[in-house]
């Protein structure tokens, strides 16, 4: 006798996958929570810097910087 659990995790995975094209990439995995960090390069004719920022600063940091990012 089958379980019909089973059959109720494999249509939900499906319904996800219908209408997409060909070879499109289909995430399967646990969800993980991670903080999202980008890495800032601003530069004019002197100067070269490189700095760390948090996706929360970053509307911020675009508004003060007046070097090319």
């Amino acid at each position: 006798m089958k379980a019909t659990g089973d059959k109720s995790k494999r249509k939900k995975k499906n319904k996800f996958r219908i209408g997409l094209a060909p070879g499109a990439l289909v995430f399967t995995g646990d969800k993980k929570i991670d903080s999202v960090s980008i890495n800032i390069l601003s530069y004019d004719e002197k100067d070269f810097f490189e700095e760390k920022t948090t996706l929360e600063d970053l509307p911020n940091i675009l508004k003060t910087k007046r070097k090319v990012l």
